[in-house]
């Protein structure tokens, strides 16, 4: 029995981590010039390693995030929660880049970015209102369907390897390794809300097993597209796709072909859990928005998100600028901001 509309269970918090990164990490991390062959794997083994540590720091860190004025004071966790909203937004809009680019290219030719991304806007305003447990229970539900999804297109796609394909390897270099890791561990930036989450996850202190499962899972969904895309184009023809997963799902029919463009399904599947992730970033907004006492500014941010977006797509500017961004931008700020929040908290427990 959960006590409130704001306290979700472990399995809830474990599905609601897979449903939110799967179906983005599958479209566009695979592909990546720095992440492919056995480079692709080594990286996502390097960049779990780090993240293993840094998530288990988060988790200590978790206690003073749930009262950030009485913790920092006043102007200190403005622009901190200023900080983490801008980031928000800026993920926001490359969530909908990403799921406009899908729809317009595999399922609705030419389909109006503004009309794509504004219904997804309103679609996921009003799941977001719902609370934390309903989330949680929204994930327990979806999470079986759309990873066994996953798992089937995989199985079928297994037969499209080609064994030649699977010895080809790209040059493993010291500064590939280093940048495909980095590129890992920055892919699972939002981990950074964490803290801000598990004040409100039964039994929170036991929580790194779950967490650490489901980056694991992940980790473990990469891998195996990494191999299997090889498998099926090859390193070169890797280099030349947009969103592989997706081509591969065209080449991927039932026994029988009995269904015709079953890759429908799929991409719908894949879609649902970005819509999920993009639900995740309106919750947090308003969570972070009320934490300052900010929640008559909700409808500004949603604002800024589809301006934003829109203005993107009409500028032709692609989706890849987020990777730049949380490299040399955010990722780096996140590391600073936890690293003098630890500094603080060490302080005080020798005070």
């Amino acid at each position: 029995m959960h006590i409130n509309n704001n306290t979700i269970s472990h399995r809830q918090l474990f599905r609601q981590v897979i449903v939110s990164f799967l179906g983005i990490f599958l479209l566009q991390i695979p592909g990546w010039e720095s992440l492919v062959g056995r480079v692709g794997v080594l990286c996502v083994f390097i960049g779990g390693f780090f993240l293993f540590f840094y998530i288990i720091y988060l988790i200590r860190l978790s206690n003073l995030f749930t009262n950030m004025e009485k913790n920092f004071g006043k102007i200190i966790s403005r622009m901190i929660i200023l900080l983490y909203l801008s980031y928000l937004v800026v993920t926001g809009i490359f969530l909908l880049l990403t799921m406009h680019a899908v729809v317009s290219r595999f399922l609705v030719k030419n389909a109006a970015g503004w009309i794509i991304m504004g219904l997804a806007i309103v679609i996921c305003c009003q799941g977001s209102k719902k609370g934390l447990e309903a989330r949680g229970r929204m994930a327990e539900v979806i999470y079986p369907v759309i990873t066994g999804a996953v798992v089937i297109m995989f199985v079928l796609a297994v037969f499209q390897v080609h064994p030649d394909y699977l010895e080809q390897s790209a040059s493993i270099t010291v500064e590939n390794l280093g940048w495909g890791s980095y590129g890992i561990f920055c892919a699972f930036a939002p981990m950074v809300l964490l803290p801000f989450t598990l004040s409100r996850v039964e039994k929170s202190a036991s929580t790194k097993g779950t967490i650490m499962g489901a980056a694991g899972l992940l980790a473990a969904f990469l891998i195996l597209a990494f191999i299997v895309l090889q498998g099926t184009y090859g390193i070169q023809g890797l280099l030349y796709k947009q969103f592989p997963v997706i081509d591969l799902m065209k080449g991927v029919g039932l026994p029988g072909n009995f269904l015709q463009r079953v890759d429908v399904f799929w991409i719908i599947f894949i879609l649902f859990s970005v819509l999920f992730a993009l639900g995740s970033i309106f919750f947090y907004q308003n969570e972070l928005l009320s934490s300052v006492h900010w929640e008559k500014y909700r409808i500004l941010a949603v604002c800024l998100m589809y301006a934003g977006a829109v203005i993107c797509k009409q500028m032709s500017i692609s989706p890849s600028y987020y990777g730049w961004l949380l490299k040399w931008v955010y990722v780096p700020l996140f590391l600073l901001v936890t690293l003098a929040i630890g500094i603080i908290k060490r302080r005080r427990i020798r005070e």
